[in-house]
């Protein structure tokens, strides 16, 4: 595994549960309500877009300013791979955590009130 695939791969994988949990608290904090698997879906299929028009920038530089950023035809397929992997293995890492949250606050919401 190259140097960039790695990088590509840990970024991801890092950087998913942070904006899943902050795309569930902010569509909460709006009145949305909208299951926790939704959710993950959204914020990685968001993240997989900003992916992909940050490899487009880095073809047009490639193309068009002559930068040297792509080291070989399959560079650009390579990266959105393991971009899709690492934000796959991070959607994971956020879901059961914050499952065992969500299920945790539905208990808390059912048991009824202590009687005065």
């Amino acid at each position: 595994m190259h140097y960039d695939e790695f990088a590509h791969l840990t970024i991801q994988g890092l950087a998913t549960p942070i904006i899943v949990w902050l795309m569930r608290e902010a569509l909460e904090r709006f009145g949305h309500q909208l299951s926790l698997g939704f959710t993950t879906f959204f914020a990685g299929t968001t993240i997989f877009s900003l992916s992909a028009f940050y490899e487009v920038i880095e073809l047009w530089d490639e193309v068009y300013f002559n930068g040297h950023r792509i080291w070989s035809l399959h560079d650009i397929a390579n990266d959105l791979q393991f971009d899709l992997f690492g934000i796959i293995l991070g959607s994971l890492l956020a879901y059961a955590p914050l499952r065992r949250t969500v299920t945790q606050a539905e208990r808390q919401r059912r048991q009824p009130l202590p009687s005065v």
